[in-house]
């Protein structure tokens, strides 16, 4: 459940939407870099979007749980 602080890409862009971020994205590794350093050093400031990014994930888990893709994962491996 950790947030995450990642590098543009479609993959987790998909899951970290505006609408709903479970972290912090970077087009550059400056960006990056310099955003690891301020949450370094202002921790205490980042504490309430970490706490919104974690019940963003809980969401995300719960959205797709095993539970919720056992019928698709089926037909899945289901040839006729």
């Amino acid at each position: 459940m950790k947030p995450i602080l990642h590098f543009r890409n479609d993959c987790i862009n998909s899951f970290n939407t505006p609408e709903s971020p479970i972290g912090i994205c970077a087009d550059t590794i400056d960006e990056f870099s310099l955003t690891m350093k301020n949450i370094i050093e202002n921790y205490f400031t980042y504490t309430h979007k970490f706490s919104k990014f974690r019940s963003n994930i809980l969401k995300l888990r719960q959205k797709f749980a095993i539970e919720n893709s056992i019928t698709s994962l089926r037909e899945s491996f289901t040839w006729e």
